[in-house]
């Protein structure tokens, strides 16, 4: 994950040239083998959720890897990050690109809600 981080933002970027929040999360979801679908076929965040709900499960306790949704101001779902422990997330954002963030102040007023990937054994 360290790789990713610098890399420029660039909006349905997929490679180091250039990368969005949810390129971010299929190059990290990709290194561990788990494949996820292809975003140009679905409409939003919700769809993703919706086709791979049998693999992953809501939580509240944070744990590296999880998968963390935001919304925008107009409350749809927008933006992906990867948990990198209780308070620090991986994600691309427009003016810094791939960086890593905090879990307060507007983000955590932005935070929807966190998910585990169910086959992913980290034990």
């Amino acid at each position: 994950m360290q790789t990713l981080i610098g890399i420029p933002f660039v909006d349905h970027g997929r490679d180091e040239t250039g990368i969005d929040c949810y390129g971010v999360l299929l190059k990290v979801m990709s290194f561990l083998g788990i494949e996820f679908p292809d975003p140009e076929k679905l409409t939003n965040s919700i769809d993703i959720l919706r086709i791979m709900e049998s693999e992953l499960t809501e939580t509240k306790d944070y744990q590296f890897l999880d998968i963390l949704l935001f919304h925008g101001e107009g409350g749809a779902l927008n933006h992906v990050g990867i948990c990198l422990d209780k308070l620090r997330f991986l994600h691309a954002q427009k003016v810094v690109g791939v960086s890593v963030s905090v879990l307060k102040d507007i983000w955590k007023r932005k935070f929807y809600k966190a998910y585990h990937i169910c086959k992913l054994n980290l034990s």
